[in-house]
């Protein structure tokens, strides 16, 4: 496409711009400039709001391409494009707009591009990794799916008291104006590469501003260590769409200026060195490099990404020594730990955290290594269970997942704590209430003492004392 061109003239004049997608997310497919490329798993191609936006694949004066069709821009009196529009809930009638697919450019759409200069047969161009359409795009409030954008990120490190101590912030826009939206950092082993979500808080779209902005800011010392990449999901859950993305999640990573370091509070003080090794990406390392290239399969093995060398900071800290490990062998998970009533079905959700590993040939074997014996429900499977047996005192029972495959084995462990006397306490969070286009929304977030408890809200109706 060409930007800024004249209308007189619109095939030459301009800047030809082509979205650099090495897997046709948005568009035609354009390999050739690897390094820099759009975000084919987290939109990078979109409007104000978040939603993702294409380039038809076709010519729309003589087809229409069903991943980015032109039903998705539809016009107003004038035959022009419009600039905001609200989506149906899905599924929609025929011939309506649909939220799961992409929207289109149209001519005439104001658009902020970011990419490199490189060169093709036909000259010189702008290989975009990122455009930003000026549109208001939007879902219909409480259902899927949705999309997220995060306009700011910075990181308030938490280092030298002598300084000050920024505020972390994750900011950004939702198509879904009544959506809560979970953060959470990446915590990345070291030796392993496995991924770990650490929450953070959540956040809610402004009732008063722009559509659909929503903020997170926190001065919480507790949100470190700070990873590489900072991830945003619905609380209501994703979905995937026939784009090949996943609606409802955005996984960003920081941009170079995103770290600020305290800064000197008095001046003529000594200055405050920059602390790396509070970034345990850089201090530690972040596991196996198995590749990142857009379209390009991951492999299997790959050395691992140590310590940044050599060290920038003042304190080098220690390096992890890795044992040697086949990455084909399953790490065996066996879950997080589980309190539960006598009496009651307890399940026992065992899983592997090597990413992308074949499922084909694993075999998974739960056994009982502590406790009061019980007896195991298809305990050769990932997924075992067994009913908490009658006891008068808190009692712990513990239970092993071995999974194995023809490269080996490993073993992770459980505990089920059945409390006879449990009183589930439930903790309001937060319970906030946002009306618009006569009706609102209702958001209540609340914990639960038990494990995997139900909450169930019921309303009250308080009538007015007549006089």
């Amino acid at each position: 496409m060409r930007v800024g061109g004249s209308f007189a003239n619109p095939t030459t004049t301009g800047v030809r711009v082509q979205i650099n997608d090495p897997v046709g997310r948005y568009g035609l497919v354009h390999d050739s400039w690897p390094v820099w490329t759009s975000d084919t798993d987290n939109p990078s191609i979109v409007a104000s709001t978040g939603y993702p936006m294409c380039l038809p694949r076709v010519d729309p004066a003589t087809g229409d391409d069903p991943l980015c069709p032109k039903k998705n821009r539809p016009v107003d009196a004038q035959g022009k494009p419009l600039t905001t529009l609200d989506f149906e809930a899905p599924p929609v009638i025929a011939g309506h707009p649909d939220p799961n697919l992409f929207a289109p450019f149209a001519v005439d759409d104001f658009i902020i591009y970011s990419g490199i200069v490189v060169e093709d047969g036909g000259g010189r161009l702008v290989a975009a990794y990122s455009i930003e359409a000026n549109l208001g795009f939007y879902t219909k409030p409480g259902t899927k799916p949705a999309y997220i954008r995060i306009e700011t990120m910075q990181a308030g490190i938490n280092g030298n008291p002598a300084g000050e101590i920024a505020e972390t912030r994750v900011e950004g826009y939702i198509t879904d104006e009544t959506a809560t939206i979970d953060i959470f950092a990446i915590d990345v082993d070291p030796c392993t590469g496995v991924e770990t979500e650490r929450p953070w808080g959540n956040a809610v779209p402004r009732a008063a501003g722009r559509r659909g902005q929503w903020r997170f800011r926190s001065k919480d010392t507790t949100l470190s260590p700070y990873t590489r990449e900072v991830g945003t999901r619905i609380a209501i859950g994703t979905v995937d769409t026939p784009n090949g993305i996943t609606a409802g999640q955005l996984i960003s990573p920081y941009p170079p200026d995103g770290y600020i370091f305290p800064e000197l509070i008095l001046f003529g003080n000594p200055e405050i060195p920059h602390e790396f090794n509070l970034l345990p990406f850089l201090a530690l390392g972040s596991g196996p490099w198995l590749g990142g290239i857009p379209g390009i399969p991951p492999t299997a093995t790959g050395p691992i990404v140590g310590q940044l060398s050599p060290w920038p900071g003042v304190t080098q800290p220690v390096p992890i020594v890795c044992p040697v490990i086949d990455p084909l062998v399953p790490i065996a998970n066996a879950g997080a730990d589980i309190t539960s009533l006598p009496g009651k079905v307890v399940a026992l959700v065992g899983s592997v955290s090597n990413a992308d590993l074949p499922l084909d040939g694993l075999t998974f074997r739960w056994n009982q290594t502590a406790g009061p014996a019980v007896s195991l429900v298809n305990s050769t499977s990932p997924i075992a269970s067994f009913t908490a047996p009658t006891v008068t005192v808190v009692t712990s029972l513990t239970f092993s997942l071995t999974v194995s495959n023809s490269k080996g084995s490993s073993t992770d462990n459980v505990m089920v704590v059945i409390n006879p006397t449990q009183v589930d306490h439930i903790t309001f969070e937060s319970v906030t209430w946002k009306s618009g286009h006569g009706s609102g929304t209702l958001t209540v977030i609340a914990s639960s003492d038990i494990t995997s408890s139900k909450l169930f809200l019921r309303q009250i109706l308080i009538l007015p004392q007549s006089r």
